[in-house]
């Protein structure tokens, strides 16, 4: 009975331990079924996370394309001429600059109104009230007004007026013109391109006005509508360019004698009536001929008087104008190759002592014919020049030929500081 106890105990002990081995190994195995399990799950999980990353993702950028797509599309239609925010930009641009700098078109403005400052009427109180008659303007003939006057540089003019709208030579100086006003500068020219009657070596600022003349700037008709037919008419046979001159001349209540000339001289705007310049005489010059000085001689009219007057003076200060720079061939109206006056002439400037040739003021004393085709005029001169020591004042017999007007020869009679 103890045997088969034991024996029982035994075989209890013994089915006890291959169940526990069972279970062991059945534990075991359940678990690395879950560990399965787990990693598969993990690996699915982490593959959705993955594609809903990369959903996300691509959504975030098609959202992305979108926005930027729209950015460029206002940007095309921002950059599109004249649109509102440009023009508001550009407003505000000018009126931050407005007060440091006009704009362009206040300052063509301004400009236009100077201009405007420019022009005096031909039929106008304040031209005729100068050039016609004897008790206004001055006895120099030139044009008073206070827009462009005498000491102003060109640079000043020209800053306020704009450049001069064209040049051309007056006979020994070449007047600047803006509107009715043509400008004498001290150099005898404005300073330009030298295409014209300029010259580009000049310094404008230190070019100053040395006198204004009036330029009427209309055509023959529009002469005679303004101030009627005049006293005297040379058709350009006599006149030193060829073309049509005119006087007009009588005697003021005063007792004094005018004598207003003028004539016709090519333009940008063709042929228009030039300067008009009024001399004065103290007594009518017509009440009496012009006698010459030798008992020999012709009489000579007021008329001859004037003309011979008008040609010195344009010869003399065209000689200061030769002198003064090279190239100058405009002398050659009045000196003829192989004539004393020529030689002489031309010996004085190979010298260089009468560079810088200045001519002031030009008086006509007297005409005497000479009854061989020449005429002797006494004139006297203000002039100054490099060896001159400052302004002097002379006095010299000229022999004209009475058809060329060349001067022949001539003679000096006086010189002295002036």
């Amino acid at each position: 009975m103890k045997r088969y106890l034991a024996l029982t105990l035994l075989l209890l002990a013994l089915a006890a331990c291959g169940n526990e081995g069972a279970i062991s190994e059945e534990v075991t195995e359940t678990s690395e079924s879950q560990d399965e399990n787990e990693v598969a799950a993990l690996e699915e999980e982490n593959e959705e996370l993955k594609r809903k990353k990369l959903e996300k993702e691509n959504e975030e950028l098609r959202k992305e394309l979108e926005e930027q797509d729209s950015e460029n599309q206002q940007s095309r239609t921002e950059d599109q001429p004249n649109s509102a925010s440009e023009e508001e930009e550009k407003e505000d641009i000018e009126e931050e600059s407005a007060e440091e700098t006009p704009p362009e078109s206040e300052q063509d403005k301004q400009l236009t109104g100077n201009k405007a400052d420019l022009q005096f009427s031909l039929d106008s109180s304040e031209v005729k009230s100068q050039l016609l008659g004897t008790t206004g303007g001055n006895s120099k003939g030139t044009f008073e007004q206070n827009v462009i006057t005498p000491g102003m540089s060109q640079t000043e003019v020209e800053d306020k007026y704009g450049p001069y709208e064209f040049t051309a030579d007056g006979g020994g100086a070449s007047p600047a013109y803006y509107g009715n006003l043509a400008v004498v500068y001290e150099y005898g020219a404005p300073y330009g391109s030298g295409d014209d009657a300029s010259d580009s070596s000049i310094n404008p600022d230190y070019n100053y006005v040395k006198a204004v003349y009036y330029y009427a700037g209309v055509s023959e008709s529009q002469l005679y509508a303004a101030w009627g037919e005049p006293d005297s008419y040379d058709d350009g046979s006599r006149s030193t360019n060829g073309l049509p001159a005119y006087a007009y001349e009588g005697e003021d209540d005063d007792g004094r004698y005018y004598s207003t000339g003028t004539g016709i001289i090519g333009t940008p705007d063709g042929q228009r009536v030039g300067i008009i310049q009024r001399t004065l005489f103290d007594e009518n010059p017509y009440d009496e001929e012009v006698e010459g000085s030798e008992g020999d001689s012709e009489d000579i009219t007021a008329d001859d008087f004037i003309i011979y007057e008008g040609l010195i003076s344009e010869y003399l200060h065209r000689l200061a104008t030769y002198y003064s720079y090279d190239n100058y061939d405009d002398i050659y109206y009045y000196l003829k190759e192989g004539t004393p006056a020529y030689d002489k002439i031309t010996s004085n400037k190979a010298t260089e002592d009468f560079d810088d040739h200045s001519t002031y003021d030009v008086f006509l004393n007297d005409v005497t014919e000479q009854n061989d085709g020449t005429v002797l005029l006494n004139a006297t001169r203000v002039y100054s020049h490099a060896s001159s020591n400052g302004k002097r004042i002379s006095t010299v017999n000229y022999l004209m030929d009475t058809e060329t007007y060349a001067i022949i020869d001539f003679e000096q009679i006086s010189d002295t500081a002036y």
